[in-house]
């Protein structure tokens, strides 16, 4: 099993990979990877009898291979001088060894520690009391770790003398993002550092940000960006017996590439004034050249210093009383320079203005509401145009803006959308302003024409065929009237006949209704100036029928408390009804709505159970068309609640008092009664009113003492039940 996270969770093995015999008792990793340095593993062993075991964990530390991260170097023999050779490495149980090579590097053998040798066995090997003999002697570095052995380069013991620099590094300027290259020729030295001062001392340079060769005779600077413009460069030469020796410095121009850092504006001028178009751009050894398109941009020519124009070759451009031949040309420069490519800028137009003349006036205008209209006007030149509004009648004008109903507010066309009846007669003009003058035009003025309305006046009652009948409407805003009607599900215009009059009239007429008409729906349609046309509410024709009874009402037993109802059978459309009560003289009279009574003005009439209403005659008039017809009479007994009465002790003794314990109570009721003993045995069952118990169970007396009973009294208009118990004595 192995662990990868300290011993705190274990896995199983399997074959595979760098592993093998992970179910003997030897586990074997093969090429072993250096992440599995610090890796645990433990053996399980187990067998079919007994608990498995586990072994102790074991760790496997993986060792690097020797890897050099710095090399020897060359070291200058200068006489009395002690030279050092070093190299660094990294990996696990290092050994160094150096070797010493006297015939230039073709053969090496291994050194040891002497009187001039020390160190020989470590990463730094220290000469001390060098001859000259010694020059051309080169050194290399074995280092071995992990059963691998790496050899460094090999380094040299050269001849030292004094510096001396033949070629300084020269001042350079270049364009920005192009390469820049500085450098030295020198003798006597054996190492070099270039060094920068941004103004505040002059520091190493390192071969990073773009730099390379920075430790060699020539400095590389890959894409110089304008922030090095003007740094100072040198160059420090080392490894002479006589010191080191620093070159003179140079300095780094870098010109910027052609850009253009500010745009001209439009322009827009009166006739006889002049006009200026100018830019900013940035670089080197710039040169400008303006042009000019007469094609609305397609083609461009280059201008001369000739009327009106001139600084055509400067950074900016003027135009000194240009005629109005050039309004709306369009002016641009090119830009070129020492660096980067040439840039143009954007091109720019100039507007010539003349004094502004109002060549077409504003018409007045009619609109219907909702709909979109737009008042029009010309105006020559260029010039700034507002339109005004008045809604006193053109006493006093103030400026529309953009938003709601109105867009175009500032040229030559306003639009009015969803026009609405509030601007109606409102008065509107168009004001120009250019070169110091302002001219207005002729007020225009808005008829805004309403829609049509209409609305029902006059809605018919239920009449009787062959009765005449009009509908009636107001209407304003109209041009035309149409009535229509429906009987089929589709409307239809109504022309006048003998049975219509007035079709086309506010009032409508229908005389001697057809019965085909019941239920017919009719409505106005008034056509206006202006679209939609208004419709009326629907009417619908309703036509009474003469009355007719099916089923007549009859007398009715009624429990107090309770309600009874009393329908009649009618047939015929219309029909009214009015229930009377018979009045103590014989009289009938009309039943007024609340009280006991309700439904007094409708087929069924409903009547509480109270005393009041005991006994009472009633009968119904009936109204359509045709005579009135009266039902039969009926009367309404009420039922009472009858009291019972249960005594709560007897005495079946013998004697002729309280012989019988028994229920009392008036009418005729349906009676269940029955009596328990404490055990809740059935003692007696009686269900006549003039029965009762004697006291006997199973043909014998029962004894003094308490029993239970259970008695349900059902009247006509009740079913009471009662529990509770009874006394008995002897």
């Amino acid at each position: 099993q192995v662990s990868s996270d300290g011993g705190a969770t274990f896995s199983n093995l399997a074959n595979g990979g760098v592993y093998t015999g992970v179910a003997t008792v030897s586990l074997n990793l093969s090429n072993v990877p250096a992440s599995l340095d610090g890796t645990l593993y433990q053996c399980v062993i187990s067998s079919p009898c007994g608990t498995a075991l586990t072994t102790n964990s074991a760790v496997l530390t993986v060792e690097a291979s020797p890897q050099i991260t710095q090399q020897p170097s060359d070291q200058t023999w200068c006489s009395g001088q002690t030279l050092v050779f070093s190299g660094t490495a990294i990996g696990s149980g290092l050994t160094y060894q150096w070797q010493l090579s006297a015939n230039g590097g073709t053969t090496f053998s291994n050194i040891s520690n002497n009187a001039t040798y020390s160190g020989t066995a470590t990463s730094t090997l220290t000469i001390t009391g060098s001859t000259a003999t010694y020059v051309g002697y080169v050194y290399q570095l074995l280092i071995t770790g992990c059963g691998t052995t790496v050899t460094s380069i090999p380094a040299e013991i050269i001849s030292g003398g004094s510096i001396s620099i033949s070629q300084q590094p020269q001042p350079l300027t270049v364009c920005q993002g192009d390469a820049a290259t500085m450098s030295i020729t020198a003798s006597g030295g054996t190492s070099y550092q270039w060094q920068v001062d941004g103004g505040s001392g002059f520091i190493n340079v390192n071969d990073n940000n773009g730099y390379s060769g920075s430790q060699t005779v020539t400095l590389s600077l890959i894409g110089a960006a304008t922030s090095v413009n003007g740094l100072v460069y040198q160059c420090l030469v080392s490894g002479g017996c006589s010191g080191n020796v620093i070159s003179v410095s140079a300095v780094l121009t870098v010109n910027p590439n052609t850009g253009i850092t500010q745009q001209a504006q439009n322009q827009t001028i009166c006739a006889g004034q002049n006009a200026t178009f100018t830019i900013a751009a940035g670089g080197s050894g710039l040169t400008y050249q303006w042009q000019i398109s007469t094609d609305g941009g397609t083609t461009y020519t280059n201008l001369s210093n000739t009327p009106p124009f001139s600084g055509v070759t400067t950074t900016s451009l003027l135009l000194t009383n240009p005629s109005s031949t050039f309004d709306s040309n369009l002016f641009r420069c090119l830009v070129s320079g020492t660096c980067g490519s040439a840039q143009t800028s954007n091109f720019r137009t100039l507007t010539i203005t003349s004094l502004p003349v109002v060549q077409t006036q504003p018409l007045d205008q009619s609109a219907c509401v909702g709909t979109t209209l737009v008042f029009s006007a010309t105006i020559s030149g260029n010039p700034a145009m507002q339109w005004q509004v008045s809604t006193d009648g053109g006493t006093t004008f103030s400026n529309v803006n953009n938003g709601g109903i109105y867009s175009g507010a500032t040229t030559s066309q306003l639009t009015i959308s969803s026009v609405d009846f509030s601007i109606n007669s409102s008065v509107y003009q168009l004001t120009a302003s250019a070169c110091g003058t302002t001219v207005t035009s002729n007020p225009a003025t808005l008829e805004v024409v309403p829609l049509p309305t209409v609305q029902i006046t006059n809605v018919p009652p239920p009449v009787c065929p062959g009765e005449d009948v009009t509908l009636a409407v107001s209407v304003q805003h109209a041009v035309s009237i149409r009535w229509q009607m429906n009987t089929t599900g589709t409307w239809t215009d109504l022309i006048n006949s003998s049975t219509f009059s007035g079709t086309d009239q506010p009032v409508l007429t229908i005389s001697a209704v057809p019965s085909v008409l019941q239920n017919a729906l009719f409505r106005c349609v008034v056509t206006g100036a202006c679209l939609p046309d208004a419709i009326s509410e629907d009417v619908l024709l309703y036509l009474n029928g003469i009355p007719v009874l099916t089923s007549q009402p009859v007398s009715q037993v009624a429990c107090s408390g309770g309600t009874v109802s009393f329908p009649l059978g009618v047939l015929g459309d219309g029909i009214s009804y009015e229930w009377q009560l018979k009045q103590e003289d014989g009289s009938y009279a009309a039943i007024e709505p609340g009280g006991f009574y309700s439904g007094v003005n409708t087929a069924t009439l409903l009547v509480e159970g109270v005393n009041e209403v005991d006994g009472v005659t009633i009968r119904c008039l009936l109204e359509g068309c045709g005579d009135a017809i009266l039902s039969d009479t009926f009367n309404i007994t009420i039922y009472q609640n009858d009291p019972v009465y249960i005594p709560s002790a007897f005495s079946p003794d013998g004697d002729p008092n309280n012989e019988r314990f028994q229920v009392f109570t008036a009418g005729e009721p349906k009676l269940d009664a029955t009596i328990f003993n404490r055990w809740g045995e059935q003692v007696y069952h009686w269900t006549a009113k003039e029965d009762g118990w004697d006291g006997t169970f199973n043909g014998a007396l029962v004894q003094e003492g308490i029993f239970m009973y259970r008695i349900v009294v059902t009247t006509a208009c009740e079913r009471r039940t009662s529990q509770g118990s009874i006394t008995v004595f002897r």
